[in-house]
């Protein structure tokens, strides 16, 4: 049975690494960059998926920033931030005006790449695949 597009190139040994920005947006944690369509009733369900858990997220050391795809500010964690957006779209390759979703590792390397809105369990079992630590509780 194929894997769906994110675990393809989640787990790929080809995956992409080019994070550097996204990793020095907040040093020492994760990032979850979220590219965001604005208009779509997707970005509201990606908010929801990862409010169930917040403190998930703190365990695993992941910051959330939202690109924005209109002229809404763009926010680490929920507070607005001047961030480098053109160069944040060039280096990982989010395109304007669609959702997607790209989780990066402290050292800068692509975790995960999502078109689709990810849950806490995918993005605890990427941690944990990476880490060999994490256990999901």
């Amino acid at each position: 049975m194929p894997q769906p597009q994110w675990m393809q190139i989640l787990w790929s040994e080809n995956a992409t690494t080019s994070g550097e920005t996204a990793a020095g947006l907040v040093p020492d944690k994760r990032v979850l960059v979220l590219f965001e369509d604005n208009l779509s009733p997707v970005r509201k369900w990606q908010s929801e998926l990862l409010k169930l858990d917040q403190e998930a997220l703190r365990a695993m050391d992941i910051a959330i920033v939202c690109v924005s795809s209109d002229d809404a500010p763009s926010m680490i964690n929920g507070r607005p931030q001047a961030l480098p957006v053109d160069e944040l779209r060039r280096e990982l390759q989010g395109g304007a005006g669609k959702f997607e979703a790209i989780l990066v590792d402290k050292d800068a390397g692509i975790l995960l790449r999502s078109d689709t809105p990810v849950t806490i369990a995918q993005i605890q079992e990427v941690v944990g695949r990476d880490t060999g630590a994490f256990e999901r509780q």
